[in-house]
């Protein structure tokens, strides 16, 4: 079964939403949380981390990622637009990828230049720290080393020692070798992590990734399984009344 990325900026985002929405009876930040409430949906961690049959969190489908640009067109230049738009940022560069590297990075590019935006436009501490951080990851490709400026950017907005990102970018290495099919490439790339960061390692179950790649599959999922996954608002209203 694939796994999905383990990725922490997720935590952050979640963080971010929620201080920023609080509850404030503003209707549109009634009507940003119901837009966000189908794309923030993660399912309930797995019995088995090494047989993750789990559905795929909410922001892979795109009928959800179409709701919250609908309420970003509908509310323009609005403080609750900025951070739907980070979110749509994080959860299309999360979801949506492209087999062209090339064409990959050009999105990329675009999305920072879009955060640089959202930066300099809103007068939200939290969503203006929200989005220097997802700018500083969006812009970063697998092959930075601790030296590369975005590489510091990210460590410096993060506030987080430079080293403890190394093994990171060495499994987003990874799951770039695996969405393009280089399972051997891969392979090579998951064992040179393991042996090189042990600990890490078995915290992020790389192990897992290594079994998975020996038998030939790929652990993660490739650019047509993330499409339409996840549930959408509706499906979530209608399994709450079922319970």
């Amino acid at each position: 079964m694939k796994r999905k990325e383990q990725n922490p900026l997720r935590i952050i985002l979640l963080l971010g939403a929620a201080l920023t929405l609080g509850a404030d009876p503003n209707s549109r930040k009634v009507e940003l949380a119901s837009a966000l409430e189908a794309l923030q949906w993660k399912p309930p961690p797995p019995a088995d981390p090494d047989n993750d049959t789990s559905p795929n969190p909410g922001w892979y489908n795109r009928k959800n990622r179409q709701a919250v640009a609908r309420f970003i067109a509908k509310y323009p230049d609005t403080e609750e637009a900025y951070l739907a738009e980070v979110w749509l940022t994080f959860a299309k560069a999360d979801a949506e990828r492209n087999r062209d590297i090339a064409e990959w990075k050009r999105q990329r590019a675009e999305d920072g230049e879009a955060l640089k935006r959202i930066v300099m436009k809103t007068a939200s501490p939290t969503t203006a720290k929200i989005a220097k951080i997802l700018r500083a990851c969006v812009l970063l490709d697998g092959d930075q080393t601790e030296t590369d400026e975005q590489f510091v950017q990210f460590a410096k907005v993060t506030e987080t020692p430079r080293s403890e990102f190394e093994p990171y970018l060495r499994r987003m290495r990874v799951i770039s070798e695996c969405h393009q099919g280089h399972l051997k490439e891969a392979l090579a790339l998951a064992e040179e992590l393991q042996a090189k960061y042990p600990a890490w390692s078995k915290l992020e179950l790389i192990h897992s990734d290594i079994h998975v790649l020996k038998g030939g599959e790929s652990p993660y999922p490739t650019w047509e399984q993330l499409r339409n996954v996840g549930p959408t608002l509706e499906e979530l209203k209608r399994r709450s009344k079922t319970k």
